[in-house]
């Protein structure tokens, strides 16, 4: 997928909200929090990965996040 930064940034948001833009669900709310449930482990760095969403911890809290090729 290519993706200009502010789509990238829209996309987060997107996910942040639930699913949601304004009024309308534009991604199931069920899919959205299925996507951030671990799923593997990566065997070359050991982290996390769920549904198109890396996880890991950092300084005491999970995150969630997209790291492309390129």
């Amino acid at each position: 997928m290519e993706m200009t930064p502010r789509q990238m940034m829209a996309f987060g948001k997107l996910y942040l909200a639930g699913g949601r833009v304004g009024d309308r669900q534009i991604v199931p709310a069920d899919w959205v929090e299925e996507s951030v449930v671990p799923r593997t482990r990566s065997s070359r760095s050991r982290r996390l990965y769920g549904y198109g969403w890396w996880i890991r911890e950092l300084a005491g809290c999970v995150t969630y996040y997209a790291w492309g090729f390129g």
